[in-house]
C-alpha cells in the first residue's frame, strides 16, 4: 500500500509536471553529479518494454504537497525507448530505487538499494510485470 501510494504521488508530480526525457522533477539538491544509470527493461514475454516510464529516486525521497519546501531532494525520470532502455545521465553519487510503470499496459517494477558509486552503472535487464 505504501509503495502504491508513494508511486501515484510520483506520477502524479511527473504528469503534472509535463516531464521530458532527462529532466530534474523536483528541485531543492545542491549535490550534482556526473554518473551515467542506464538499464534495459523486458516485459514477462521477452519483448522491450518500450514506452515505459522509469524513475530514479534517491533512498531518502519523501513527496511533499508544499512544491516550496527548500531541503526537497531531486529524482530523475526517463522514458524507454522502443528497445526498453532507459539513461540518466548526471547523478549523484547515492542510493536509490528505480521506479518503471507502462505508460500502456500499467506493468511495473521496483528495485531497491541501487547503489550508485562510479561514473557508469548499467543495471542490465529488469522485468516489468502487471499488477
Amino acid at each position: 500500500m505504501r509503495y502504491s501510494v508513494t508511486l501515484s504521488l510520483i506520477v502524479g508530480l511527473c504528469l503534472t509536471l509535463e516531464c521530458s526525457r532527462d529532466n530534474f522533477i523536483a528541485a531543492g539538491s545542491s549535490v550534482s553529479g556526473n554518473a551515467r544509470v542506464s538499464g534495459l527493461l523486458s516485459k514477462k514475454d521477452g519483448t522491450p518494454a518500450s514506452h515505459t516510464r522509469v524513475w530514479l529516486v534517491p533512498s531518502g525521497f519523501v513527496p511533499h504537497s508544499n512544491s516550496q519546501q527548500s531541503n526537497t531532494v531531486s529524482f530523475l525520470a526517463d522514458t524507454t525507448d522502443n528497445e526498453g532502455r532507459y539513461v540518466f545521465p548526471g547523478v549523484p553519487l547515492d542510493t536509490y530505487s528505480i521506479e518503471a510503470k507502462g505508460l500502456v499496459d500499467g506493468a511495473r517494477l521496483l528495485i531497491k538499494h541501487v547503489e550508485v558509486k562510479t561514473d557508469s552503472m548499467d543495471i542490465g535487464e529488469s522485468m516489468v510485470q502487471k499488477p
